[in-house]
């Protein structure tokens, strides 16, 4: 009796609803734990032999005959049942719930009824579905940007992940910069302002950093971007960060024909009276 007290106690403090049914369509309840009220919105004794309602008619249409179906060959193979669908309760709120059922045989064998339990799962597939959506968000923005985006591996230097724009930026692939780090396609005179950078970064001493600077494509051309790296926040990785670049070799070329321009007569190239008036500040400083 008092193991029976235990066992009860146990069975109605559970968070969720453990069950003992018929084998039939309906899900002809046997046994309901307390739990029932809290999941469906009925008392137990409401489904028990389907007095008010049945079990199987909370369970929203399209699961119904899919359910009934895996669950006659899993207890052919008696096996355990594990199955995700959507009720709907009393209140005409929808969840979702998990439920884990097992065959029980009567004493010539026969599988004439099952017994299992039901958890609540409709916050958790929430959760994974706005993870979904964002994952999709970032996808499409990923490789639709204008700019060119890439993941970096933060420790070793090497790509993980590049947009179509960042690919088209650096003249290369993906595949290709996976078997290089930065430096390999950067401008010698730069890789040491950007290495400085990426430590100050590693040691969380900035929070991210913009650089102006120059790439290598394959043929030997130089690319200049704007270049901005932020952290890849995620719960579950901790050396990526996000690099975006844009390329401004076309404006790098009129900034240097302004500037040319500025200190040079435009009909001999030589410096002109302004070049000089400057030099003559620097040096008199």
């Amino acid at each position: 009796k008092e193991s029976e007290r235990s066992k009860a106690a146990l069975i109605s403090n559970l968070p969720g609803v453990a069950f003992r049914c018929i084998n039939d369509k309906d899900w002809t309840m046997t046994f309901l734990s307390d739990g029932c009220f809290g999941l469906t919105g009925y008392l137990p004794d409401e489904l028990l032999g389907n007095k008010i309602i049945s079990y199987n008619a909370l369970i929203k249409q399209n699961f119904r005959d899919y359910n009934y179906s895996k669950w006659e060959r899993d207890a052919k193979e008696n096996r355990k049942s594990n199955d995700e669908y959507i009720i709907k309760t009393k209140s005409g709120e929808e969840k979702w719930v998990w439920e884990q059922s097992v065959p029980v045989q009567d004493k010539f064998g026969n599988l004439t009824e099952r017994e299992g339990f039901i958890l609540d799962i409709t916050e958790t597939k929430r959760i994974i579905m706005e993870l979904d959506e964002s994952e999709d968000r970032f996808r499409t923005i990923f490789q639709k940007a204008p700019i060119g985006i890439g993941i970096f591996n933060t420790d070793n230097g090497f790509v993980d992940q590049l947009n179509p724009k960042f690919e088209e930026i650096l003249g290369r692939t993906t595949e290709e910069l996976k078997t290089h780090d930065w430096k390999f396609y950067s401008f010698s005179s730069e890789i040491q302002t950007n290495l400085d950078k990426l430590e100050s970064f590693k040691k969380k001493e900035i929070n991210g950093f913009t650089l102006r600077k120059r790439f290598i494509k394959p043929d030997g051309t130089i690319v200049w971007v704007n270049m901005m790296v932020a952290p890849f926040k995620s719960e579950t990785i901790s050396n990526k960060h996000l690099c975006m670049i844009q390329d401004i070799t076309d404006s790098k070329k009129k900034e240097d024909e302004i500037i040319y321009l500025s200190y040079h007569d435009i009909l001999t190239g030589l410096y002109n009276r302004t070049f000089f008036e400057e030099e003559k500040k620097r040096f008199d400083v």
